[in-house]
């Protein structure tokens, strides 16, 4: 059997199937990220919406003699990627034509413009069908009607069988396909030539060798050589089907034919658009099974090929898998959490969790990945670049004392992600023993973050407080604090202030005052005022060790006394602060 007779064979089996996939009429409705200004610009299947924020659109372009109703089995697998929305570019009355027609290449450059103004980092997915993947290059491509900022809005493209070097249905010259099948399908028995096909299949294998597009398909064709290639910079994955064909003799035994690609494109043509960048782009062949062209043609049964690969499970698999990678490349996900470098807590060494949890910690120690509650991570735009970041807790334990809860904020560098900057809630505001992140979200480029702090003191009492955090390069900058308790009362780091320095100048007038009748209805108490201490700072121009002060406080009413203690010294940074202070009262 000659190759001409064996690919006449495959193409009237392809054909067989080929309406009901190929010529699916154009989707009404309207997309909300569409721009109006051009024809084929909407279709209803899309899901971005002009409320959407910090979302990547997936913008799904049809093939030849399609619609954008080519995808609808599929667009909700293609969209099922978290932090994507879903859009469609239907160019399907102009779907026959080369992809230079103004409402292809050119409209197709306006598309992906209009997304981009409103993404996540300015940024769009393209996923592309055959003749889709083409009017992608052309549309990043002046010269074809295209714009050249077109490949800097592009994240990723994926294309699905796309004809880069034509299809071989055109390989064999006019004596092999052209002579033979254009008889056969403008004759009045075409459908029965082809094993009882309807006649619109018919017209489809006529627009296969006559449409202006189907001429282009000729390998080495001037359409073809004078399309430009993407730049280097876009990642390009392409996915090809892979088709064996195969032949009997007599039913005695199957003798291989050979791979014919998807039946329309080759492997060859499928991937010369491929550009691996990182862990992006790259080639991927899906499986479509064998294809027997003995006997009667009879249509491709279970088999994936060609036309229907918008609405095949496994290529809609591979596309979502090449979206997911194209979100992970620049914004940060709960699972590269749990990959995410901490620093070193509570003795335990610096390094990278695995699983959520540091693999080789100190001793006893152990260090974790917060994941429930209100310390469960919060991923949102903190830089200003449109792509999600993360605020994460950190849990850290030498084993003994307790825990120490850190929040870190970590962003996307070059698809890897670094730990920017973090927050110690136990000590941001006061020297506590214990801090717990009891709320955490982002918005408008903040942390809004809610905490709880237990102290030193005899009562160890629970204070509640409430911050927004900016990340401002390697640091964050904390406003809007509120607390429930003295510490975040001036009146309080007044009267503490005072003591501090009073008693650092041995001033007993001073002293006195402070410990008068009224001015001890207004103090603190225990535990209270100790929290109060890191508001209490002076400057420790006088280093003094820690001393203990003890003075009795004026006797009144009832032979009562008040005895206060006071432990006072000198930070590391030069801070004289109070270290403690307790009150008793004795009467008698």
């Amino acid at each position: 059997m000659t190759w001409s007779a064996v690919l006449i064979r495959c193409t009237a089996a392809v054909v067989a199937l080929a309406a009901p996939m190929a010529l699916i009429g154009a989707a009404e409705g309207r997309t909300a990220f569409a721009d109006p200004a051009y024809a084929g610009a909407a279709d209803h299947y899309a899901t971005c919406r002009d409320s959407d924020q910090n979302v990547i659109p997936v913008l799904l372009v049809h093939g030849w003699m399609s619609s954008a109703a080519a995808w609808k089995k599929q667009v909700h697998t293609l969209g099922a990627q978290s932090g994507t929305c879903i859009d469609t570019f239907d160019y399907g009355p102009e779907a026959t034509e080369w992809v230079t027609n103004p409402k292809i290449g050119t409209a197709l450059a306006r598309r992906i413009a209009s997304l981009s103004a409103r993404a996540a980092g300015g940024k769009v997915i393209v996923v592309g069908h055959s003749l889709g993947g083409l009017a992608v290059r052309c549309a990043a491509s002046p010269s074809c009607g295209g714009d050249s900022s077109t490949a800097s809005r592009l994240l990723d493209v994926v294309m699905m069988g796309t004809p880069n070097h034509g299809t071989f249905l055109k390989a064999y010259g006019v004596s092999n396909l052209s002579n033979v099948l254009i008889p056969l399908i403008t004759s009045a028995s075409c459908g029965a030539i082809l094993g009882g096909a309807p006649a619109s299949p018919c017209a489809y294998l006529l627009s296969v060798v006559t449409s202006p597009a189907a001429y282009a398909f000729t390998p080495g064709s001037k359409q073809l050589t004078a399309l430009p290639s993407l730049p280097r910079s876009v990642p390009v994955r392409a996915v090809a089907g892979s088709v064996r064909l195969t032949t009997s003799f007599f039913g005695n035994w199957e003798e291989t034919l050979g791979n014919a690609g998807d039946l329309v494109v080759s492997h060859e043509s499928a991937f010369a658009s491929a550009n691996k960048i990182g862990s992006l782009g790259g080639t991927e062949t899906i499986d479509c099974g064998t294809l027997n062209i003995t006997g009667t043609t009879g249509g491709l049964g279970t088999l994936c090929w060609h036309g229907g690969q918008p609405g095949d499970d496994q290529f809609a698999v591979a596309g979502l898998k090449e979206i997911g990678r194209a979100v992970a490349s620049v914004e940060v996900t709960r699972p590269d959490l749990r990959a995410a470098p901490v620093p070193a807590l509570r003795g335990n060494p610096a390094g990278n969790l695995r699983d959520g949890v540091l693999p080789n910690p100190s001793g006893n120690g152990l260090v974790q990945l917060e994941i429930a509650g209100g310390a469960a991570p919060a991923l949102g735009d903190l830089t200003g670049d449109g792509f999600r970041d993360a605020a994460a807790v950190i849990a850290a334990t030498s084993g003994a004392g307790g825990m120490d809860y850190v929040m870190t904020v970590y962003t996307k560098v070059g698809g890897k992600i670094v730990l920017r900057a973090m927050f110690d809630p136990a000590r941001a505001v006061e020297d506590a023993q214990h801090a717990e992140v009891t709320g955490m979200t982002i918005s408008d480029r903040m942390i809004h973050l809610s905490w709880s702090t237990w102290g030193f003191g005899p009562d160890f009492l629970e204070r509640r407080w409430s911050a927004d955090l900016r990340l401002e390069g390697d640091q964050l900058r904390m406003t809007g604090l509120h607390g429930d308790g003295p510490p975040s009362s001036s009146d309080a780091v007044a009267t503490c202030e005072a003591f501090v320095k009073a008693a650092v100048a041995d001033d007993v007038d001073a002293l006195a005052a402070l410990m008068s009748p009224s001015a001890l209805a207004a103090w603190p108490r225990g535990t209270d005022w100790w929290r109060a201490s890191d508001h209490c700072a002076l400057d420790g121009s006088n280093p003094l060790r820690s001393t203990v002060l003890m003075v009795s406080g004026p006797a009144v009413a009832g032979n009562w006394a008040q005895i206060f203690v006071l432990t006072y010294g000198t930070r590391s940074d030069g801070q004289v602060i109070i270290d403690e202070l307790r009150s008793e009262g004795d009467a008698g």
